[in-house]
């Protein structure tokens, strides 16, 4: 029997929980028999009772042999370092895909990924390692998505847009079709995107535009 180890006890993290919580052929599949966090912030679930406490901070943890692990930070560039850290250290990362998901025949997911509900990944879809694809969002048919790709809730990247790594989508933001992000892009919140964007760039709007950056 296993524990499945959540990175982060954020609000995402809480998320995460619920979710896994709600997905016993999950736990069954995997032998996992308790869920833990891990966090720099040990006090971060201390205001509610009905999760666990924080286990360690980051740092200090070391990874037991049957440990199963999923991040759940945000941020795709710290979540690349603390992956990093862990698989270091070695941690066993696990993806996971809520019942209510939909990963369509011919496309393939990377370890460490995590879909969340009523998200849907259409026909023939390449997404790379520790992706995360939140609430109500939607990746098109022939799409290409590299590796620690974030999609925020209720955004739509249609049919074959390629998204490099490291990129962030804000909620309700866009892709029209064909349209390509280089890595480390950030999409605003609510924007459309209707043309090529640079890598290292920030958009935001309705078309989308170019912004200073506001993250590594």
């Amino acid at each position: 029997m296993s524990r499945l180890i959540i990175v982060c006890a954020g609000g995402f993290g809480r998320e995460v929980y619920n979710w896994v919580k709600q997905s016993p052929i999950f736990l069954e599949q995997h032998g996992i028999k308790s869920i833990e966090f891990i966090d720099d912030n040990l006090s971060a679930l201390d205001k509610w009772s009905h999760y666990p406490n924080v286990l360690s901070n980051i740092e200090d943890f070391q990874p037991q042999d049957d440990d199963l692990f999923m991040c759940s930070l945000g941020n795709p560039i710290k979540r690349q370092e603390v992956v990093s850290k862990l698989i270091g250290k070695g941690a066993n990362f696990v993806t996971f895909a809520h019942h209510t998901s939909i990963l369509s025949v011919g496309s393939t997911i990377g370890i460490g990924s995590i879909l969340c509900p009523n998200t849907i990944v259409s026909c023939d879809v390449s997404i790379g390692q520790f992706f995360i694809l939140n609430l109500m969002s939607s990746i098109g048919h022939d799409a290409q998505i590299g590796d620690f790709v974030t999609f925020s809730a209720h955004c739509d990247a249609t049919g074959g847009v390629v998204i490099g790594d490291y990129c962030m989508l804000g909620s309700g933001s866009r892709i029209i079709p064909g349209v390509v992000l280089g890595e480390r892009v950030k999409v605003g919140a609510g924007s459309v995107v209707v043309r090529n964007v640079k890598a290292h760039t920030s958009v935001f709007g309705v078309p989308a535009k170019n912004l200073p950056r506001r993250f590594p």
